[in-house]
């Protein structure tokens, strides 16, 4: 199975990463607030670093380019974005390794995920407005 057979196996949103947070903080509606808070801050950041990737993709920057999908990547996965995640590892490895022209087909599949990522955690974890 290649790396990215593996990624699109995994859950878009990961809810037992969502519940062990739940489990964790003991009280259901300090748990709602709690992860109510950290999406809203993730729903804020990931743009940002999403722009990040473009930049260090079109400056062929790979230190920019792995830094900023680390980020994502972190942010992603312990919000249980465990696709994101994983195709922000394969970036991130390849802008280390300074072959950011490699990494190029990537940024669209990113996006889309990302995308799909945010849409999963507005739904799971946002209450209609």
């Amino acid at each position: 199975m290649s790396d990215l057979e593996a990624i699109n196996a995994l859950p878009v949103l990961d809810h037992s990463i969502l519940n062990g947070i739940r489990r964790l903080t003991g009280d259901p509606q300090s748990a709602s607030a709690f992860l109510q808070v950290l999406a809203n801050q993730y729903l804020e950041d990931a743009p940002k670093y999403l722009d990040q990737i473009a930049t260090a993709l079109r400056e062929q920057n790979g230190t920019q380019l792995a830094q900023a999908a680390h980020t994502l990547r972190s942010s992603s996965a312990s919000l249980g974005g465990t696709q994101l995640a994983g195709l922000c590892k394969i970036v991130e490895t390849l802008g280390r390794s300074q072959e950011v022209e490699a990494a190029q087909p990537y940024q669209q599949p990113l996006n889309d995920l990302a995308h799909a990522f945010q849409d999963a955690l507005r739904q799971e974890l946002l209450p209609e407005s």
